[in-house]
Formats: structure tokens, sequence, C-alpha cells
């Protein structure tokens, strides 16, 4: 059940209804009257009906939903900030955060050579070395252009050449808890800041106005009746003998999180929020990238063993619609035999460079990159079919003239092509 499903009842009634007679019953009626009194003149202010819950592990799981999780990786590819905060009526609230992750502060990252990787679809979510940030709950992709964090996970998908659909999906944002809640098994009140609830009054203002004729001539002066009503964002109104703070219910979670203990010590211990957690750093583990440093220099031949069968998929596949630019220019100039075809080993394994000098005597410039465990496929391995990822490029801005506006061209500058695991990018002439 959403939270908004649940019922609700006025503050004033439910202490009627719950408390036996006496002073305190009386000090908190009187107080519930002027929170009462406060809602009515503003509903940001003061407590008008409170959100019901049956059992008091009902409300903790609704608090633990509003909580959210932001993990930021530098451009060294470990772990530069972790954030913890939970979403709260007009703001948001931030916990410090010291947890031992052992092994998984440090990340592998795509390198910056093979960036044009996250363009493709099996790589889209995989962290790259320009530093990034992932949530718990996936809502956001984040990552950084020249130290600031463009977020969006829309924009990003946009970025790569993806629709929307094609990124992992994602929960709901966490909805911020309701102003108040009543736990009927325990008969406590629930608030964010018991001591600092916001107040309202009205104002009564009446400024002076002037009657004027239609020449202009001023014929005298009235007071007008302008009342007001005024949120207070410097005076609190104390209900602390009413409500108790949301953080109560998680608070021992709360103090795992800035204990610094190792996070394996605390794992399915009914620990809700460290257990998300860890399963959000594991989700992205899952997609990280996995490098072989490999500095010998191999001979073109050991370069066909690893990949010449994915190459001559490539070439050999059949024309279509999107086999157009510089990707037909190399399955034109490749037909017959690749003895103009340069190619080259670079210092990761599975990464590759060439060249091939086309009829206008100018070079197309390409790289491939295949999985580790995917080089070298067996003869009577099947290779998939030719898949075109994308047309890359970027849009560059220019202007009409001086004082005109601005239109954005799209530049091309090569061809992603992938050919099961193992990924061409087919690049500009030089």
């Amino acid at each position: 059940m959403n939270i908004e499903e649940r019922p609700k009842q006025a503050l004033f009634e439910i202490i009627d209804k719950v408390l036996i007679s006496g002073e305190e019953k009386s000090q908190k009626l009187e107080l519930a009257k002027k929170l009462k009194n406060f809602n009515e003149l503003s509903q940001r202010a003061g407590v008008g009906s409170v959100y019901i819950f049956e059992h008091e592990e009902d409300l903790r799981n609704e608090i633990i939903k509003s909580c959210h999780f932001m993990v930021s990786i530098g451009f060294d590819s470990t772990i530069a900030k972790i954030s913890f905060s939970r979403s709260a009526e007009e703001r948001v609230i931030e916990y410090p955060v010291n947890l031992n992750l052992g092994s998984r502060i440090k990340f592998e990252c795509i390198p910056d050579d093979l960036y044009w990787l996250i363009k493709t679809k099996d790589f889209a979510l995989v962290p790259t070395a320009k530093g990034f940030s992932f949530s718990d709950d996936i809502t956001t992709v984040t990552k950084y252009i020249d130290s600031q964090l463009y977020i969006e996970k829309k924009i990003l998908a946009a970025m790569r050449g993806l629709s929307k659909d094609d990124i992992l999906p994602s929960n709901p944002v966490p909805l911020a808890m309701p102003r108040a809640c009543f736990v009927m098994s325990t008969g406590k009140f629930y608030t964010e800041n018991p001591s600092m609830l916001r107040t309202a009054k009205l104002i009564k203002h009446r400024p002076l106005r002037e009657e004027r004729h239609p020449t202009g001539y001023i014929l005298g002066c009235y007071a007008s009746n302008e009342d007001y009503i005024e949120d207070s964002k410097t005076e609190f109104f104390d209900a602390s003998q009413i409500f108790e703070s949301y953080d109560s219910l998680i608070k021992s979670q709360i103090e795992i999180l800035n204990s610094g203990v190792d996070i394996n010590l605390v794992l399915n211990k009914g620990h809700d929020i460290i257990d998300r957690f860890n399963s959000s750093i594991n989700r992205v583990f899952i997609n990280r990238f996995k490098t072989e440093i490999h500095a010998e220099k191999l001979s073109p031949e050991e370069i066909y063993k690893m990949i010449g069968r994915y190459f001559d998929v490539l070439i050999d596949s059949p024309w279509n619609g999107e086999t157009n630019g510089m990707y037909a220019d190399l399955k034109e100039l490749c037909k017959k035999s690749y003895k103009n075809l340069h190619i080259w080993s670079n210092n990761i394994k599975g990464y590759y460079g060439f060249k091939i000098k086309n009829r206008n005597h100018k070079w197309i410039v390409g790289e491939i990159y295949c999985p580790v465990d995917a080089l070298a496929p067996s003869s009577n391995q099947i290779i998939p079919e030719v898949f075109f990822e994308k047309r890359d490029g970027r849009y560059e801005q220019r202007s009409h003239g001086w004082g005109s506006s601005y239109y954005y061209p799209f530049r091309y500058e090569g061809d992603i092509v992938s050919v099961g695991p193992c990924k061409f990018y087919i690049g500009r002439t030089i």
C-alpha cells in the first residue's frame, strides 16, 4: 500500500480517542489545537491530519523507502564520496557515511582510449574512467564533464545514442515522508523534527491608498484592508511532547553507516538500508570493465587468429540501408583481400587499431575491441550477424553571423558496428 492510500485522521481526534483523561491529555489536546490552527492558516504549517499505520515496522519500511544513496567515483576510479540522504518535506536530509567496502573501493572502468564503447548497447552502463556516479535505485546515471555533474538518465541515453528503454529500468524517485504519522500498535506519533514545526500567523495590514480623479488630481487617501497569512521560516513550534522523530526508527542503521565497520559483518542481519546499499554496489560491479594489460606486440597474423572470424563477418555481411559512409568504404576496400589493411595491437588485450587508404588517398582509421573471453573463437562456433550500433559524431555550435541565432550541424566522425561481442569503430579519414 502506498503511503498516499493509507487512512488519515485529524491529530486532535486521535489524541482525544487514544489518551485517557488527565493532565497529559489536556496538554496534548491544547498543543494539537494550536497545530490545527496553524494548519488551517497555511497548509505548510502546523499539523492537521496524520497518516495511520497499524505497526511500527510498516512505518519504518516507508522511511527506508525515502532513503537514497549516491556513490561518486573520481577520475582515479576509486570512491570519492558516498552520500546517504532521505527525502523530507521541502528538503533533503543528508547523513555521514563511513563504511569499509574492502576491495570494492576500486572500480574497473572503461579507459579513455575506449570511451566510444559506451555508445554500444553492451557497454552503455559500464563505468568510465572519466568519473561517474550511481544511485542505489539507478534513478540517475551520472558522469563528470569538466568537473561538473552532468545528470539525468534520459540525457545520458541521448548522448550515447540510445533510447531511454535501453537503460536499465529504474525504481520511482524516493518520495518524501508526510508531515506526521501515527502508529496504532504503539500509540506513538512521528514527524520529521518534533521541536521545529512551522508556524503561521495572520498579518493585519492597512496600507494608505490614494484616490485619484480621472484627470490625475489626488482627491484624498484611504486605508485599505490587505490582511495576509505569513508562514514563519524563523519561528518554530515545539511539539516534542506529542511527536517523536522519524530518525528514531532507523537510528541503529544510521549509526552503522558512520561506524567504519566492515560492511560484510553487518549484512543480512535485518539492516535493510545496509543490505540495499550492498546490492547497489554489486550491481555496478557486475557491469565493470575487465582490463588485461598486454604489452607484447602481435603480428597481423596473430591478430587475425584472435578476431579474424569477426572481421570476416563484418566484411562479408549483406549490404543494407545502414551500410553507408566509412563503414561502406571499409567493406568495399577489403572485399577481395586484406593486403592493404594495416593492423596492430595496443597495450590492452583485445584492443586493436587499423588503417586503410581509400581511393581518395585518405586514411580510414579504426579501432577494434573484443573481450578477452571472446577472442579466438573456435571454427565450429557460430558468429552472430552484424549489428549497426550508430552513426557517430557530434553537434557543433555555429552562428549564422554577428547578432544572429546559432545552429547545430552534425559532424559525422565514424560508424560503430558490432559483430557479437566484438566492437568496431570505423573512424574519420585523415
